[in-house]
Parts: structure tokens; C-alpha cells; sequence
């Protein structure tokens, strides 16, 4: 569409309602600091009111009691506060065990909560965070799910038992999306936080519920009586502003959340076709726990009690689930909404029949019914089902495929299904790839290789993979230099500090690196990075400790080795806190020397190269905030310092960043290597996706490697 740029499929516009919805939610919770303050004054005015005190003449007159009774509200408010922190400072697994929530572990031999450990596993590493606690809520047929915890390293992921019943593979990514947004756009800390206000208003009505329960004798019963009835009804109005607040605040979040759960899965239908089922399931969303009321804005829908709902919108912690669809979907009207729902509940009503033995004649089956992840799509021709059927056969070995499940029936005579190149054939619905019995991130490059060298980075990960030597050997090889005379130095020199176990896998790891070619070195070494998180500290202090040293020895131009000896060292440097996100406008210079070090890879310092340059700016920066084209090749100083300079960068920013590099690609027609193994590296380092190439963006063929050999 003009006027939009579209990444993986997802508008831009996405990425603006992110920063729309998290200043709209600044704004609220310093209303919901207010509604205490609020329950506090109404307190007060209920003691005046309450001892038949004129309310001018105790607050100037006699001040000190209603100091006192403020300064107690508030103590007892803080210390249910701090009583409700103190019970979640474990995290969201606390969270899930107060709702009945029962852990999931590898050993699992449930195929649906096997299945749910890996998509959370497979969307923790799309999204780049330690993977969360999963739990089940064994107890709850309705469909629902919520992330809880303080920080992603602390979080846990918990489903009801009726998502794992009702939801298909994909419309469980889906859900399972949604909750990781939670996770990283920090709303898990806000939800802890609002939980733990919410329970110090709610402690001011329990107390006053308790004195007029009690058996209070003497003259001043009768008033204590009413000030405690005052103080309940001060304390539920603090208690339905909290709860009006914490509704508007999960609201906003709800949204932003939905559209991030299409921004990793990219696959709008599966979210969409999950609201249908919850709005046409007989469980719907609601959650039996007596404790789900005080976290509902947690959970992915709706699961206030009835009594609640009755009060309107204005109570709902989530936005309509027709209002939630057609934010997804213009095109969804109310009445083709409600069509969706009806099909749907005639769905679930033929599967009960089923169930219970009274099953229509078997030429009535669903047998031509779409699954119920294509609820938008039009019923695919039994020969296309077939097909898709066959195409998913790779993938049966596995928990983390069957995404036809038991959708459609196996046919008779399956169809021979067209071979699929090995990246593509082990790659599920996120792009996410199953690498050895690993989860690994998307690699949308990798299909662009030949057969042959997807082949040799298949064999050179497997022999690899067969030691924790081997990974190291192999990452200490591919940074040394290219030819035996220089390398073979390089490692005598190293071979006090490897030691005599890795000194002899380095050598074994050197010829192999050599067979590679140039486009797939880099590959296979990505695909050898998750099993350095298994190393032990001193490992990991020495393997660092030789990445820093090789890191000022890259010559320019050698992309591979610089991308090898940054992207090293930082997977194996420890967590540090990453300062506030600046606008993209304010790290323009770093960009520019970044878009300009990808156009040397191709062209150097030419008109082309130029040229190159000016197209993955165009239309981002303004051309006054261009840099000149350097006459200079960019040296691994000046990309140290702007790789740091764009890390810094919105994420916004960074997928306009990301388009750029695109641009500056698509100039050459064609890719090198050397581009490519720059553009790994700069995505890795500045924590952004790599981005989506044109189709007809091929490796180059008999390219020197020049570059990659390069003398240090």
C-alpha cells in the first residue's frame, strides 16, 4: 500500500501504536496513584462524619487525629503492599502456583504440553530472551493464558488447560506471541506492581468487613459500627477506581500486544481465528480460581467474574474480542464476525456429537472444513490438503510440527509432494529452525545458498556438535588468518592459553572451516552459537579472553572475522543494562558509516558504492543529516563505534534501520559475502532482525575471496 513500508508482513503502523499505547499507560498509573491518595481523604471524611464533627472546625481546629488516621490508612495500604511484593518477589512463577499452576518440564510426555514447551521455546528465541517457566492450569477449561514476573529473566508463561484442548499449533503461537510481548515491552512489571496496589485497597474493605462482622459493645458501638460501614464504602470506591484504572491500563496493553503477537509469528489468521474459537467456545475465557479476579490484567482475555462484566466496559480489563479481531482486520464486520462465531459453534457441536457416538454418516465428516487456523481463507481443494499433508511429513518426527494435526483426514493415495531444500524442509511456521534437536532463530539468507553448500554446513554443525572442544576449535579457527603460513603462527602462540585438548580441535576445525565456502562460514558458526551458553565460566573467560585479542588484528574488509570476533564476544560478555533508546535521527552518523561500510563490501570507494549509499538513505534521513561517502575504506574501529552508537537505537528506529540495509544490498543486484557476512553481524550486534531480501537477491558467483583472506 503507498504511504507504508511493511516488514515480514506487518505495517509500520504497528510500531507507532507501541509508542502511543506506552505514554497513554505513564499517564494512568499516575491516576491509579491517585485513587489511594483518594481512598485515604475519603476515610478521613467518614471519621468527621462519622463523630458528628464539623469538617471545617476539625481541620483547623483538631487536626492531629486526622493526621494520625491519613498516616495509618496509608501504613496499612503500604504494608499490604509490601506483604503482596514480598509474595511475588519470586517472580511470575509465584504468580502461577497461587492459580493452581503446575510446571512443565523437558520431561514432559504429554504431546500437547510438549508441544506448548516448544513454542515457548521457539518464540524465546525469536524474540532474543531467556526462556520462561511454563505452567499449566490443569483446573481451567476456559481458553486463556498469561505472562507474569518482574524482569524476562524471571518470568513464567502459563496456559490454561482449555488453550491446550482448544487451540491448534498455530493459534497457540499465537497466544503464546501475544504473552511475549508482555514479556518485552515491560508490561509484566506494571502488572506486578498493579497487582500489588490493588490488594492494599482491597485490604482497607477487609477490615472494615471484619469490624462490622464484630461484636462491638457500649455506647460507641453504634458509631463504630458506621464508621466502619463509611470506610467499607470508602474502601470499595478506592477499590472500583483501582479496578477502573487497572481495566483502562491493561486495555491499552491488550492492543499493543496483539499487533507485537503478529510481528513475531507473522501469521495475523492464527490470532484471529484463536479469538473466534474463545468467543464461540461454551468455556469462553472466564477462570474458575477465586484469585483470578486480582490478576485479571494479566490474562490474554477477558476473566472477570460475571457480576463485574455487568457493569459495563468501563470494568473490562480487555477490549471486546470483536473489537480486538477487527484491529487485526479492518475487513472483519460485525455481521461477518458473528458468521465466524456461528461456523465455529457448529464446529464445536459436530465434534461433541462425535464424541458422544451420534456422529453424522461419514459423507457428512468435516472432511473438507479448513482447519482452524484458516478460518479467513477459503476451503483449500482436497488434492492442495493432500499436498500440504505430504509437504509436512519432515516434520512428524518432532513435537514441534503437526501443524494439520488432526485438522483434516489422511487421504487415501497422498500425492507426491515437490522435494524442499534442506533449510526450508526443517523450518517451522515462524521461520524458526530445528538445527540438531535445537530451536534456532530464523534464517530467511540460508535459502539462498545452493544445495551443495546448505549440505556441507549441515555435515560441518553435526561433526561439531559432538563435542564442547570441537564448538570452541571451531570458533577459535575461523579467527585465524586464511593462509598456513600465518596461521599456524597465530596458533603456537595461542597454545599456552588453549591448552592441548583445544589446541588439537583447533587444528582438526581449521581444515574443515577451509572447506566451506565463503557464504556458508559464517552460517555454520551461528548455528554453533546456542551451544556456547553451555560452557563452563573459565571456558568462557578464556574464549573471550582470545576473541579480544584477535578482535584489533581484523584487517578492513574482512567481514567474516570481524563479525566472528564481536558477535564472540559479546555472546560471552556478561549482562549489562542497555541505556534509554534514542530516535534514529540522533545515531545518524553511525548509520551512514554503517550503510557506507555495506556498499564498500561491493563496490569500495566508487561512484557505485556512492550510489549504493544514497539508496538505503533515501527516504530515511533527510539529506542534510547525510555523512559524505567515505574516500576511505571503513576501518573495525570506526563500525566498533557505530555498531554501539545503533545499538542504542528505538526498535522502532532499528526496523527502519534494518529496510535501509535492504536498499543499500538491492543496489548491487547481487550478493557477496563479504556484504553478507557485515550485514549478520551488524544485526546480530545492534540486536535487530535481519531483514527480508527480494526474492531475486542471489549470492554472486565465482566471487574472489579476497577479502576474507586478507593478511592480518
Amino acid at each position: 500500500m503507498p504511504g507504508k513500508r511493511y516488514f515480514f508482513g506487518v505495517s509500520t503502523q504497528f510500531f507507532e501504536r507501541q509508542e502511543t499505547q506506552r505514554k497513554a499507560t505513564r499517564w494512568l498509573l499516575f491516576a491509579f496513584i491517585a485513587a489511594i491518595l483518594g481512598v485515604i481523604l475519603a476515610i478521613d471524611l467518614v471519621f468527621i462524619l462519622a463523630f458528628g464533627a464539623n469538617p471545617l472546625d476539625t481541620i483547623r481546629k483538631e487536626a492531629g487525629p486526622l493526621v494520625w488516621l491519613s498516616i495509618i490508612v496509608g501504613v496499612v495500604i503500604l504494608l499490604a503492599t509490601w506483604h503482596k511484593s514480598s509474595q511475588l518477589r519470586t517472580g511470575g512463577v509465584a504468580v502461577a502456583r497461587s492459580l493452581g499452576g503446575i510446571q512443565i518440564g523437558t520431561g514432559e510426555t504429554d504431546f500437547a504440553r510438549k508441544r506448548l514447551l516448544n513454542i515457548v521455546e521457539e518464540m524465546a528465541i525469536a524474540a532474543r530472551v531467556r526462556k520462561p517457566a511454563v505452567f499449566v492450569l490443569p483446573d481451567e477449561p476456559g481458553i486463556n493464558a498469561f505472562a507474569a514476573g518482574h524482569s524476562p529473566d524471571e518470568a513464567a508463561v502459563a496456559v490454561t488447560q482449555g488453550a491446550l484442548d482448544h487451540l491448534d499449533r498455530d493459534q497457540l503461537q499465537a497466544v503464546i506471541g501475544h504473552e511475549f510481548s508482555h514479556i518485552l515491552n515491560g508490561d509484566m512489571q506494571i502488572n506486578m506492581r498493579l497487582t500489588a496496589w490493588i490488594f492494599g485497597l482491597f485490604v482497607v474493605t477487609d477490615l472494615a468487613l471484619r469490624m462490622l462482622r464484630g461484636r462491638a459493645r457500649g455506647k460507641g458501638a453504634a458509631q463504630l459500627k458506621m464508621f466502619a460501614l463509611g470506610v467499607f464504602i470508602a474502601g470499595s470506591v478506592g477499590m472500583f477506581a483501582g479496578r477502573l484504572l487497572q481495566a483502562a491500563v491493561s486495555r491499552r496493553r491488550e492492543h499493543l500486544a496483539d499487533a507485537s503477537a503478529v510481528q513475531f509469528t507473522r501469521n495475523p489468521q492464527a490470532l484471529q481465528s484463536a479469538f473466534v474459537i474463545m468467543a464461540a467456545s461454551i468455556d469462553g475465557t472466564q477462570l474458575e480460581h477465586p484469585g483470578s479476579a486480582d490478576v485479571a490484567h494479566m490474562f490474554f482475555a477477558g476473566s472477570s467474574p460475571s457480576w463485574m462484566n455487568k457493569l459495563g466496559n468501563l470494568f473490562a480489563t480487555h477490549p471486546p474480542i470483536e473489537e480486538r479481531v477487527r484491529a487485526l482486520d479492518q475487513r472483519v464486520t460485525p455481521l461477518r464476525f458473528r458468521s465466524l462465531v456461528n461456523d465455529e459453534r457448529r464446529k464445536i457441536a459436530a465434534k461433541l456429537q462425535a464424541a458422544s457416538g451420534e456422529a453424522a454418516p461419514a459423507a457428512a465428516a468435516p472432511a473438507a472444513q479448513p482447519a482452524a487456523g484458516a478460518q479467513f481463507a477459503p476451503v483449500p481443494p482436497a488434492a492442495l490438503v493432500a499436498v500440504a499433508a505430504a509437504n509436512m511429513a519432515p516434520l512428524e518426527g518432532n513435537a514441534l510440527s503437526l501443524a494439520l494435526e488432526s485438522e483434516v483426514p489422511a487421504p487415501a493415495a497422498p500425492m507426491a509432494a515437490p522435494a524442499l531444500a534442506p533449510a526450508h524442509a526443517e523450518t517451522m511456521p515462524t521461520g524458526v529452525r530445528l538445527v540438531g534437536g535445537r530451536s534456532l532463530p530464523p534464517d530467511d539468507l540460508r535459502g539462498r545458498l545452493s544445495q551443495e553448500q546448505q549440505a556441507s554446513i549441515a555435515e560441518f554443525v553435526a561433526q561439531a556438535e559432538e563435542s564442547q572442544g570441537a564448538v570452541q576449535g571451531a570458533f577459535v579457527a575461523a579467527m585465524l588468518a586464511a593462509e598456513p603460513a600465518k596461521w599456524r603462527p597465530q596458533l603456537t602462540k595461542l597454545a599456552p592459553t588453549l591448552g592441548i585438548e583445544l589446541l588439537k580441535a583447533t587444528q582438526a576445525q581449521v581444515a574443515r572451516i577451509g572447506q566451506l565456502s565463503a557464504p556458508a562460514r559464517l552460517p555454520a558458526l551461528f548455528d554453533l552459537l546456542s551451544l556456547l551458553d553451555g560452557i563452563d565460566p573459565a571456558q568462557r573467560k578464556r574464549l573471550r579472553a582470545i576473541a579480544r585479542a584477535f578482535a584489533p588484528t581484523v584487517s578492513a574488509g574482512d567481514m567474516f572475522r570481524f563479525s566472528v570476533t564481536r558477535i564472540l564476544e559479546a555472546r560471552l560478555a556478561k549482562a549489562v543494562a542497555e541505556p534509554p533508546p534514542v530516535p534514529l535521527v540522533e545515531r545518524a552518523d553511525a548509520v551512514c558509516l554503517l550503510y557506507a561500510a555495506l556498499a564498500q563490501s561491493r563496490f569500495a570507494v566508487g561512484k557505485r558504492g556512492q550510489d549504493a549509499y544514497r539508496g538505503g538513505l533515501m527516504g530515511m534521513l533527510q539529506p542534510q543529516k547525510w555523512a559524505p561517502y567515505p574516500q576511505l575504506a571503513v576501518t573495525p574501529a570506526q563500525l566498533d563505534a557505530a555498531i554501539a552508537a545503533a545499538r542504542q537505537i528505538h526498535p522502532t528506529g532499528k526496523k527502519a534501520f534494518a529496510d535501509g540495509m535492504v536498499r543499500v544490498l538491492a543496489m548491487g543486484g547481487k550478493l557477496t559475502a563479504p556484504q553478507v557476512d557485515l550485514l549478520r553481524g551488524v544485526c546480530a550486534l545492534v540486536d535487530c532482525a535481519v531483514p527480508a531480501l527480494p526474492v531475486d537477491l542471489a549470492f554472486e558467483e565465482d566471487v574472489p575471496d579476497s577479502a576474507q583472506a586478507s593478511a592480518r
